[in-house]
């Protein structure tokens, strides 16, 4: 059963890969991080559990062929728990936020809200069932961190102010570009930076990234299985971490922990 101080609301508690090739996907996340995708029931049958260390890591969907067809591409979804996910869906029309699809109610797993910020970036607004299983987070081989990726900071920042209650805290990344914490509290929640023009045409989204125990050999075996490193791996105030692409689409970061971190 969910152990609620996992959840707590106004944090990312759940991370979906949407995918194209669900054995591809597999084969290549098994190498890198050591998963096991399950095949049991799961999230009423809309995802496949993964694993680590027979720990709760997430999930993968596949992507259906009309939403293929629709242009759907493959990429890591993050879900932000919320109290009661009817009430957020209101709270982000007013904030500015767009919800896609009906609510979902998926049994074991919560009901769930498709939303798009203002600037783009799409998450699920999650209010989790009872009977969730508690997955794992911050060790190697699990959800670490989450950040976004954006094209208008000062958007970003007051929306999920306004439905997460999140408060802004600006530094620098490693000396290097300026970015922004997101804290509840006094707990950090996620980051947000700002897209830069020679990055090319990437779109606003939401960046998961896992800890590893040893993110060099993690990055020669995302290279070695067809992936592909797009940054790093390069310092961070708390450690070292890359951003990486599988072979299906899907972007995601890994970070190595300082001893301090």
């Amino acid at each position: 059963m969910a152990d609620p101080s996992a959840y707590p609301p106004g944090t990312f508690g759940w991370v979906d890969l949407m995918t194209t090739d669900p054995a591809a996907a597999t084969a290549f996340y098994g190498a890198v991080f050591g998963w096991e995708v399950g095949n049991e029931p799961f999230a009423g049958g809309a995802q496949t559990p993964i694993r680590a260390d027979g720990a709760l890591a997430g999930g993968l969907t596949e992507i259906p062929a009309e939403n293929r067809a629709a242009g759907s591409r493959p990429q890591w979804f993050n879900n932000v728990v919320v109290e009661d996910v009817d009430e957020a869906v209101r709270r982000a029309g007013e904030h500015g936020g767009t919800v896609h699809g009906a609510l979902l109610d998926l049994p074991g797993f919560g009901r769930v809200a498709i939303v798009e910020d203002p600037t783009g970036a799409s998450f699920a607004a999650w209010q989790p069932d009872a009977a969730m299983p508690t997955p794992r987070f911050n060790d190697p081989g699990f959800l670490v961190w989450n950040e976004l990726n954006t094209h208008d900071p000062a958007a970003a920042t007051a929306f999920y102010g306004g439905l997460l209650g999140w408060a802004p805290r600006t530094g620098a990344e490693g000396g290097s570009l300026p970015t922004t914490t997101f804290v509840l509290g006094d707990r950090m929640v996620g980051g947000l930076i700002e897209i830069q023009p020679e990055w090319g045409e990437v779109p606003p989204h939401w960046l998961p990234y896992f800890a590893v125990a040893a993110i060099d050999d993690a990055v020669a075996t995302i290279r070695e299985r067809g992936g592909t490193v797009h940054a790093g791996p390069q310092p961070s105030p708390y450690g070292r971490i890359a951003i990486c692409e599988d072979p299906q689409g899907a972007a995601f970061g890994v970070f190595e922990a300082t001893a301090a971190a």
